[in-house]
């Protein structure tokens, strides 16, 4: 009590008015100042990053136009090297595979406008455009042709496709602007065959079309040039024609070739400073520009920036008036002040009285004079603020609060306000470091009608804003959450009345929000509170039939119940079409091969008769012509020839089999001890002629595989057989069997021939491929192996090759294991 009593009697700010008001008028005029000078900085720097931010843009678009560009071109080069690979395998020009492969590539690739085969005298041998097959063309529009077995991309070229460059009368005039970009392969010149090239006509427009919508911006403009800086297609924004130099830009002045890419600031395309940016393709002499105009950028920036400017203004204005109002305050304060110094001797006694009251209060109780000085605060000051009672008196509230709470603090006690009753929200500081936030109230004192103090309270809000914040926040999550979700996204109440949508909702719909109530069925679901799922055939916007998996769930009130339904979708349409896709292509598929089955097999049927009887005829002749060499010589020949198409025909016949065979019948285990055995006694002459020697290395235990005993013969006689064949002579062939940890046998032969070159290791195994190695014109049909393979696939085994250290070749034959159940 002394205390309030000696702060009431003193007179704090007792400064000369005067020096008061110059202080303030000073302190007013350098915080203009300040402002004004961070408002032109700001300015500043909003400007450079403006520009920076569209530098880093534009790398980024010529990052992904380049990698656009690289794999489309590449692209291309894989076809035409796959197309060139046919060709060199031997398929013929005219043939119905190259025109197949040629109308899948097209298919594949759509920004390919044509393919061609075209011989070194300029004619059109093969084209996906029959119209164009053998017109005469002029090479030299094509640009320089490549080396043999590599491939060139060539500059913009005039004209829809090649039959615009023909060479006479079938040549046609081409509109300006229509072209375009060979990409030329070299096929290598085979035997008595001048070199060809195959022909890839790429599509500006298409690389011009992906640069339009990568951009997504009309000011913005882009091109793909060649390394040189010939133009070969840009966007319509871009305003460059197709070929036109563009060598004295930077990119090709400056950077070229020390750096393949970089954004700068200079000449473009367009007149003025352009903010660009190139790069070089990772495997092609060309590159990508992309380029805005410095100056929309900057007045881009500027229509953004100009309310923020504006506000400065506004604020360097206000600071100005504050200042104005600050000296006015002052200049009345001492006068104020004089009238409460009378009043103040008179109320000491009932403060006096109520000091004692607000003691027992936990909220903050205080009363100020009329420009909100403190001249009485109770106990609870000190755990709010950290400051003594003592040294809070005298102290405007308005210094006492923080710093962004101080202009709301200072506004409750504006002389001018009204006589209610004013509220504002303060944050303190207190003894612990931590910041609360206390809700201010204060009521202006009046004294014949003018106000000469405030009374007031602050009650602590610190936790019930920060419940509120949180609230806020998760509130504000959760939307955020729906709204980004890709997947269509409704909320319905449990009258069925839709709540809200999200961004992917409206996209699907096509609607701000759907208006459509929910059935019978989903609520029910609410009632169930469960999650249902199920698929639909729904009309998207676009009015395409789109296939989705529907997803409900019921959502819980504040009482627990159910109180509506979030609905969720996800378009499987791709999924389900590529079903339908790979089922018919595996029906496709599956006829095609039974055809060629049955016609294999029906075509070595017929062949079987004429044999026969060629057959018999020439084993005739050798008995009657015993008495004439010439005679037998020559019937022997045929005999042997009929030998020879006879085990093609048979084994043409077993591949058919094979074939045909989709499911193989369960076969039970056996032990595999006898059929080696027998195997190896057929082979016992054509070893002593051969002088080769066979050594078997079987285990004790008994051998045992899930395989037909005379498939498995027919398997060993090929394999060893061809190792004997090319075994040199005084050498062994090794034939081993292994079992593994699950009973599964291995069987391997081994050999000291010729070997295999690692390149065929896989190939011999296909039909008609014989090793480079052992084609020594001693016979072979090249299908034992393939029906080999084939045979154990179909059982579920294996059979591959390799290559002996030191020379030779071993095969390894894994056979399928027995049940695990046998003993």
């Amino acid at each position: 009590m002394d205390m309030f009593y000696r702060a009431s009697q003193s007179t704090p700010g007792s400064a000369p008015v005067g020096r008061l008001a110059i202080a303030a008028l000073v302190l007013g005029l350098i915080l203009a100042a300040a402002v004004s000078a961070a408002l032109v900085a700001e300015a500043v720097h909003g400007r450079r990053q403006a520009v920076a931010q569209e530098r880093e843009r534009n790398e980024l678009l010529a990052r992904v136009l380049e990698d656009h560009a690289t794999r489309s071109i590449e692209s291309v080069a894989l076809a035409v090297s796959t197309l060139a690979d046919l060709l060199q395998r031997g398929s013929p020009v005219d043939g119905e595979a190259l025109g197949s492969a040629m109308t899948q590539t097209l298919t594949n690739l759509p920004f390919l406008r044509a393919l061609a085969v075209v011989g070194a005298d300029g004619k059109v041998l093969a084209s996906s455009d029959r119209a164009e097959i053998g017109v005469q063309l002029d090479l030299r529009s094509l640009g320089a042709m490549p080396e043999a077995g590599r491939d060139r991309i060539g500059d913009f070229v005039a004209g829809r496709r090649l039959l615009d460059l023909a060479i006479g009368p079938a040549s046609m005039a081409v509109p300006a602007g229509v072209g375009f970009i060979p990409l030329v392969r070299t096929l290598s010149p085979r035997a008595a065959q001048p070199p060809r090239h195959l022909v890839a006509l790429l599509n500006p427009e298409a690389f011009s079309n992906f640069q339009q919508v990568m951009l997504s911006d009309p000011q913005a403009a882009s091109a793909l040039v060649t390394y040189t800086g010939r133009a070969l297609a840009s966007t319509p924004s871009a305003g460059v024609p197709v070929g036109r130099d563009l060598s004295a830009l930077p990119p090709f002045s400056r950077y070229l070739p020390r750096h393949e890419h970089a954004a700068y600031v200079g000449p473009g395309m367009r007149d003025g400073e352009q903010i660009a940016a190139f790069r070089v393709l990772r495997s092609r002499p060309l590159a990508v520009l992309v380029e805005k105009s410095q100056a929309q950028v900057v007045d881009a920036w500027m229509e953004q920036a100009r309310w923020y400017l504006s506000a400065g203004a506004a604020g360097v204005v206000f600071i100005l008036l504050m200042t104005a109002m600050a000296v006015r305050s002052l200049r009345a304060r001492e006068a104020a002040r004089r009238a409460l110094d009378a009043a103040q001797s008179e109320v000491i006694a009932r403060e006096r009285e109520l000091s004692a009251i607000f003691g027992s209060v936990q909220e903050l109780l205080f009363r100020t004079d009329a420009q909100g000085t403190l001249t009485f605060i109770n106990a609870p000051w000190a755990q709010a603020g950290g400051q003594a009672q003592r040294a809070a008196v005298g102290s405007r509230l308005q210094d006492l609060v923080m710093p962004d709470s101080r202009d709301a603090v200072a506004a409750l006690f504006a002389p001018e306000g009204q006589q209610r009753p004013r509220h504002a929200l303060a944050r303190l500081l207190g003894p612990d470091g931590q910041v609360r936030r206390f809700e201010m109230t204060v009521v202006p004192l009046d004294a014949h009608g003018q106000p000469n103090g405030f009374a007031g309270s602050g009650v602590d809000v610190t936790e019930i804003h920060a419940v509120q914040s949180a609230l806020q926040a998760q509130l504000a999550f959760t939307a955020s959450l729906i709204d980004t979700n890709p997947l269509p996204i409704s909320v319905h109440d449990a009258q069925g009345h839709c709540l809200r949508v999200n961004q992917a909702w409206e996209d699907f719909n096509g609607t701000l929000r759907d208006s459509t109530q929910l059935g019978p069925a989903d609520l029910g679901l609410m009632q169930l509170g469960s999650v249902l799922r199920n698929e639909a055939r729904v009309a998207h916007r676009d009015g395409s039939m789109r296939d989705l998996l529907v997803t409900r769930s019921a959502v819980a009130g504040r009482d627990g119940q159910p109180a509506g339904i979030v609905t969720a979708f996800m378009d499987i349409s791709e999924i389900r079409d590529a079903e339908r896709a790979t089922r018919l292509a595996r029906e496709a598929a599956e006829d095609a091969s039974r055809a060629k089955t049955e016609f294999i097999a029906n075509v070595s049927h017929e062949l079987r008769t004429p044999l026969q009887s060629i057959l018999g005829f020439s084993e005739l002749g050798r008995l009657r012509g015993r008495q004439h060499a010439a005679l037998a010589a020559m019937f022997d020949d045929i005999h042997r020839a009929g030998q020879r198409m006879l085990a093609l025909v048979n084994d043409l016949l077993a591949v058919a089999d094979l074939d045909s065979a989709y499911r193989e019948p369960e076969t039970p285990a056996f032990d595999l001890g006898p059929c080696l055995d027998a195997v190896v006694r057929e082979f016992e002459p054509s070893l002593k002629s051969g002088r080769v020697a066979l050594s078997v290395d079987l285990p004790p235990r008994p051998l045992r595989a899930r395989i037909d005993p005379d498939q498995l013969a027919q398997v060993l006689r090929n394999v060893l057989g061809n190792a004997i064949r090319f075994a040199p002579p005084d050498s062994t062939v090794d034939l081993q069997a292994l079992v593994g940890p699950t009973e599964e046998v291995t069987l391997e032969v081994r050999d000291r021939g010729p070997g295999i070159p690692p390149a065929e290791l896989e190939t011999i195994f296909e039909a008609f491929v014989q090793s480079s190695r052992t084609k020594d014109g001693s016979g072979g049909t090249g299908l034992g192996l393939t029906i080999c393979r084939k045979i154990l696939q179909a059982r579920g085994g294996r059979i591959e090759a390799r290559n002996r250290q030191g020379g030779g070749a071993c095969f390894r034959i894994g056979l399928p294991p027995p049940p695990a159940n046998l003993p």
